[in-house]
């Protein structure tokens, strides 16, 4: 979390939330000059959601964001502005996927040690109404592993891959070296809340959406991004 101080001329880190194991950036992300993100604060002042998918893709007149957020080694971010009566006072950034990621095996602190996250996601751009939909996917499917996957304490680890061929299509895969899927197991017919939701997501993003279970549990899926007219 970002404020903004009081003469409006710098905005800083107050706050951030990272699994244990995750580099602290908070001390590096300190009084930078408002000026110097113009392009993002243009649009934050109109309290507009600000999503950059893909960071080494911005205009032109974000160089100097682009600069900024490279040298940190963010590849893509999320801001939402923080508004108080009708004034801005700072913004919420996610780096999204990992910190999505983090959250969850924050959720699971007692596992946390046990249950190792591998995260492979190449640098692609995904618009908005591809990237909400992918999030909730990660959320249901790492939450089902982490409750179910490794039992009476079993370390282990889940996977998450994320890659883009050069159709455009999406490759997205997230397995787990757990128990795996009992015999029998029939997902689109499962009575779990979760899978439901993953089911309805899938059919959302037109994806292509297999279950395996060797050595683990594997869950592959296979689209393109979803393309929406403007709505303004």
């Amino acid at each position: 979390m970002f404020l903004i101080s009081s003469d409006r001329l710098q905005v800083s880190n107050t706050h951030q939330w990272r699994a244990t194991k995750t580099e602290a950036k908070i001390e590096v992300q300190q009084n930078f000059l408002i000026d110097y993100l113009p392009w993002i604060m243009e649009k934050l002042n109109k309290f507009e959601v600000v999503h950059i998918p893909l960071v080494s893709n911005l205009p032109l007149e974000a160089s100097r964001e682009k600069r900024i957020l490279s040298a940190q080694s963010i590849q893509s971010l999320l801001c939402i502005p923080m508004v108080s009566g009708d004034e801005l006072i700072g913004l919420v950034g996610s780096e999204y996927i990992h910190a999505l990621i983090d959250n969850l095996f924050c959720s699971y602190g007692d596992r946390e040690s046990q249950i190792k996250p591998i995260i492979h996601v190449e640098a692609i751009a995904l618009n908005l109404e591809t990237a909400i939909p992918c999030g909730l996917l990660i959320n249901e499917l790492v939450t089902n592993s982490l409750k179910h996957a490794f039992p009476n304490n079993k370390s282990g680890e889940i996977c998450i891959e994320l890659y883009q061929d050069q159709q455009e299509k999406v490759y997205f895969t997230i397995k787990d070296n757990g128990i795996g899927i009992p015999p029998g197991f029939d997902w689109q017919n499962s009575s779990s809340l979760g899978l439901k939701l993953v089911q309805i997501i899938s059919k959302q993003l037109k994806a292509e959406i297999n279950f395996d279970s060797c050595k683990g549990t594997v869950v592959n899926l296979r689209f393109y991004p979803l393309n929406y007219k403007s709505r303004f």
